[in-house]
């Protein structure tokens, strides 16, 4: 990946291309884009998140791309 270079940025393409569906790994998931802030340079992100209805609540779910490590 070059520097800069977003790794969400192609499932977020896709997401906002085809009425909020993805292929691939995120397939028959419900997804959803989250634009947020960082914290220290105000930089605006977006993040794609996988949710699921537990009860009255809304769980998401971040990950690192299958990496051993957890998303920041």
């Amino acid at each position: 990946m070059a520097d800069g270079e977003d790794p969400n940025r192609k499932v977020i393409d896709e997401f906002r291309a085809n009425d909020g569906k993805v292929g691939g790994f995120f397939q028959g998931q419900p997804m959803l884009l989250l634009h947020h802030a960082r914290a220290r340079t105000g930089t605006e992100r977006v993040n794609p998140l996988i949710y699921q209805q537990v009860g009255e609540s809304y769980p998401v779910f971040g990950s690192f791309g299958g990496q051993p490590r957890d998303p920041q």
